[in-house]
């Protein structure tokens, strides 16, 4: 067999074995569901959820979140797989709901300044706001790690970025639908605030997190 053929048969031979970034990414959505359906039988649906519903602010807000969970998702997987094409913007692309979110965050701590500057202050820390966010982070963000690993990631900085992102992404969402503190101080300080330090902090350890 020539050198050539050979090639040829090893890259056929390795596009059959290649683990789809659809399967992972799907996984990972369906763990973070199981997950907050566990969460919402002990702690329940906030009551004024319908009501809250329609909140232009809310479900913008809510909108953004779970295409940051499922974009998120879906490109940690993708660019974890070395055969596939993954250009540069596809990493961006995936930040872009998440950036959508947190200007919308600013936008409405800048208009509350405007009109009511004493809505604006420091209020104590919400433990079950803190312990689910936590939860979110720390099961599905790990189990999500877990998936991209198993594709032998070549941009592990990158995709431990987005894996976490994913995590607090759905953890933030989730929290929408049962925390009923939406006080944009609140909302700044513990969703966005710990959204970005984390996913920092998981692009700084992908690396050492995703080494194969």
């Amino acid at each position: 067999m020539s050198n050539r053929s050979l090639i040829e048969t090893l890259s056929r031979e390795a596009e059959t074995k290649t683990r789809s970034p659809w399967v992972g990414a799907i996984e990972g959505i369906a763990f973070s569901l199981v997950f907050f359906l566990l969460i919402g039988w002990f702690h329940q649906l906030r009551p004024d959820l319908m009501e809250k519903i329609h909140d232009p602010w809310y479900l913008i807000n809510l909108i953004l979140l779970g295409f940051s969970a499922l974009l998120s998702a879906t490109i940690s997987c993708w660019i974890a797989i070395p055969n596939l094409r993954s250009p540069r913007w596809m990493r961006l692309v995936a930040f872009i709901p998440a950036v959508g979110w947190a200007l919308s965050l600013v936008l409405m701590l800048y208009q509350t300044w405007l009109q009511s500057p004493a809505l604006i202050h420091p209020q104590e820390m919400d433990m079950f706001c803190v312990q689910n966010f936590m939860l979110f982070l720390l099961l599905p963000g790990a189990f999500q790690l877990y998936q991209i690993k198993r594709l032998a990631p070549v941009l592990p900085a990158w995709s431990g970025a987005l894996a976490i992102l994913f995590a607090t992404s759905t953890g933030n969402f989730a929290l929408m639908l049962l925390e009923q503190n939406d006080a944009i101080y609140h909302q700044f300080a513990w969703h966005l605030i710990p959204t970005a330090l984390f996913t920092m902090l998981g692009y700084a350890m992908g690396p050492r997190l995703l080494k194969w």
